[in-house]
């Protein structure tokens, strides 16, 4: 389900939003498996007639051998049990996704970014008019796809947590606005989570706590006297350990002049101006 994007109620806050993207923004891949069946035979043990036997006794003279392999010798597999399937053999190969139809064609569906989330994945950013797309590749095959309902992409930024592949997205972007989307690659499937929002066109996504984790820094206005002539400052949001949520921390110190202020590079915790 595609999430709709409203401009924020109170003027300079970020807008926190909710998305809902479950097993429709990604694909599946089928179980694996293996069976095999073995057979075994043996060759009967020569026979030890005694040497007293005449050369001219009758071939059906009964000999005194005992048989090697007597004919009443239990089963190794109880006869009830009825005969054994092979599993379906292992397979790793990537399940192909076709692209949504906005996205049909790499003419106008053309690349933006690509990153390289390492194991053969690869996340790449499309625009066509009017959405933005997300294509998730697995040893060159397509395997996710998900569109976004905005047609001006600012960028994609991604990381590696241990086993978190976490990436922001960055779209919505205009004069007076622009959204951030966190994204986890989960194997071959894409989690998008819950957006944030501001009145501005600059959110920077970027590791701020070092945890390798990527949070964002939202450029605000305060809107004093309005938003033509009003001061900037930064507010921080930290990414969640699932990586699909960002939490507000707080906010830089207004700048005193019409200049943005430095970007800040640990999370802040001062009061976010309002207008």
């Amino acid at each position: 389900m595609i999430s709709t994007w409203a401009r924020p109620a109170a003027a300079g806050l970020v807008v926190v939003a909710a998305v809902g993207c479950t097993a429709a923004c990604s694909s599946t891949t089928g179980g694996s498996g293996s069976g095999s069946a073995t057979a075994t035979s043996s060759a009967p043990a020569p026979s030890s007639a005694p040497s007293s036997v005449p050369p001219s006794a009758p071939s059906s003279a009964p000999s005194s051998a005992p048989s090697s392999a007597p004919s009443s010798a239990p089963s190794s597999a109880p006869s009830s049990a009825p005969p054994s399937s092979p599993s379906a053999p292992a397979s790793s190969a990537p399940v192909a996704v076709p692209p949504p139809a906005g996205c049909s064609g790499t003419a106008t569906c053309t690349v933006a970014a690509t990153r390289d989330l390492g194991q053969g994945l690869v996340l790449k950013l499309r625009r066509a008019d009017p959405s933005t797309y997300l294509q998730l590749v697995d040893h060159g095959t397509s395997v996710a796809w998900h569109s976004f309902p905005y047609e001006y992409a600012g960028d994609l930024t991604c990381s590696i947590a241990g086993a978190l592949r976490n990436c922001v997205l960055v779209d919505g972007v205009g004069a007076h606005s622009s959204t951030a989307w966190p994204v986890v690659v989960d194997g071959d499937n894409l989690r998008i989570g819950t957006s944030a929002t501001t009145d501005t066109p600059v959110i920077d996504a970027y590791d701020i706590d070092h945890d390798n984790r990527l949070d964002i820094a939202a450029l605000i206005n305060d809107y004093n006297p309005s938003y033509a002539t009003g001061h900037d400052q930064w507010q921080t949001l930290r990414r969640s350990p699932d990586g699909l949520r960002f939490t507000p921390t707080g906010c830089t110190p207004v700048a005193t002049n019409h200049e943005p202020p430095p970007r800040p590079t640990t999370f802040q915790s001062g009061k976010c101006s309002s207008g």
